[in-house]
């Protein structure tokens, strides 16, 4: 899981990456952590893209970030049944003020968008390396 997610974060398209350089910009003044640093409040280093590795087993690997505004996380999960192998990508949001809501309001379409051409581009990596 963890091998799937650092290529498919490692090479972002250029518009996502223009997206978070956008973000990045208009949140600095905020005092919101950018995608650019690091996330300080997880004491780890053990990262891939800007998040911090929260838990990792076999079929599921789960990422974070946590800021004054929101804790974010991510989950990529592989699920095997009789009809296949499916993958199940999961954000979750904590939102702790005002700031954290309006946040979340002007991110949404862009955070939905991103999180299923991502979930993509994981399926084509997958077809490419079976």
């Amino acid at each position: 899981m963890r091998e799937l997610l650092e290529s498919v974060l490692a090479t972002q398209p250029a518009w996502i990456d223009m997206l978070l350089w956008l973000r990045d910009l208009i949140v600095r003044p905020f005092g919101i952590k950018t995608a650019t640093r690091a996330d300080e409040s997880q004491p780890t280093d053990d990262r891939i893209a800007f998040f911090s590795v929260l838990d990792e087993q076999p079929d599921e690997i789960v990422l974070g970030t946590n800021d004054r505004h929101l804790d974010f996380r991510v989950s990529l999960m592989r699920k095997i049944s009789p009809n296949g192998e499916q993958l199940i990508l999961t954000t979750v949001v904590q939102v702790h003020n005002l700031l954290g809501r309006a946040y979340i309001r002007a991110i949404d379409p862009f955070h939905h968008l991103v999180v299923k051409r991502t979930l993509l581009r994981l399926v084509r990596t997958l077809d490419q390396s079976a």
